[in-house]
């Protein structure tokens, strides 16, 4: 009995949250800075970057059959000026 009902709910969940989405939420997925070719970013492009900053997502292969969600850089999206940051050294 209470798997059926567990299931049901972890599939009625997603449903319901879309239903009443706002505009501040969003898929949220973890991920290493990087460039697009799946490398680490180097320091000064992580100190570039900060709250409003357009990413895109790449995946680094670690094996066959499975890779790692990282993000880079969107060099298509347009950039804000000075993104946000707390304050750093």
């Amino acid at each position: 009995m209470w798997r059926v009902w567990v299931g049901l709910l972890l599939f009625a969940t997603p449903v319901r949250a879309e239903e009443n989405a706002t505009a501040y939420e969003a898929l949220r997925v973890i991920g290493n800075l990087c460039t697009p070719d799946g490398q680490l970013a180097p320091p000064e492009t992580v100190k570039s970057v900060g709250v409003g900053t357009r990413v895109r997502m790449v995946f680094s292969d670690v094996s066959a059959g499975i890779a790692l969600p990282q993000w880079t850089i969107d060099e298509t999206a347009p950039q804000p000026d000075k993104p946000w940051r707390y304050a750093q050294e």
